[in-house]
């Protein structure tokens, strides 16, 4: 049990289409559970990707990542190469280790993210807040965001 999950913690439920909603690059983010309903263990947060939305090669300095991919086709860098995956396929990110996503399918991905620690989904918060005028990233404003997160691109 993570350190900060106590016996006295409260089960979470968040029904279907509930949850914080965020958008940003075309994607849309609903944060489902969140680091202050876990004792900062982890956060659970639902993507749907449209064609050519992604994630440019990165690390992260703290999280671990999972996605499960619940419909549609994802391009996973994992190891060094591309791979595709698909529903019910489990992609495990852990931290320090380069990785990227990008839906070059037809139609939208859905997929779950579930980040450890928790605080991975405040990166999302703030992200949206500077994606609101911006279809297409800011490279200087994404840069210093991601470092305030601990994430590195790669690109």
């Amino acid at each position: 049990m993570h350190p900060s999950i106590t016996m006295e913690s409260l089960p979470v439920i968040t029904p279907a289409g509930e949850g914080e909603q965020l958008a940003f690059f075309g994607e849309q983010v609903t944060i489902k559970i969140s680091g202050e309903q876990t004792g900062g263990a982890y956060a659970v947060c639902e993507f749907v990707a449209p064609p050519g939305a992604g994630a440019p090669p990165h690390l992260h300095e703290r999280e671990d990542e999972v996605f499960l991919i619940q419909s549609g086709t994802l391009r996973i860098l994992a190891n060094n190469q591309w791979q595709e995956v698909g529903p019910g396929d489990v992609v495990f990110a852990p931290r320090r280790q380069p990785h990227a996503y990008h839906n070059h399918g037809p139609a939208a991905c859905r997929f779950w993210l579930m980040v450890s620690p928790a605080g991975f989904e405040n990166f999302y918060r703030e992200l949206s807040v500077d994606a609101r005028e911006r279809t297409e990233p800011d490279l200087d404003a994404l840069r210093g965001i991601c470092g305030r997160h601990g994430i590195r691109l790669l690109e």
